[in-house]
């Protein structure tokens, strides 16, 4: 993710032929592919499922990332 982010800074905010070209030269690109595909649900605050989750008003959720 943070070698994506980079590439952003090089190349420019646009997701095109060349930035894909060089997001794959990563060495480890699958494998952080497949840890986004897995864990995004924990970045983005969400239930790992589809469903709404049911959360009191009053309650707060707090989601560990490490």
């Amino acid at each position: 993710m943070i070698y994506h982010e980079y590439l952003h800074h090089v190349l420019g905010p646009h997701h095109n032929r060349r930035f894909h070209q060089h997001e794959r030269m990563y060495r480890y690109h699958r494998e952080s592919q497949e840890w986004i595909r897995r864990n995004l649900w924990l970045l983005l605050g969400r239930p790992k499922t589809r469903q709404a989750p049911v959360v009191a008003p009053a309650q707060a959720v707090q989601v560990a990332l490490f």
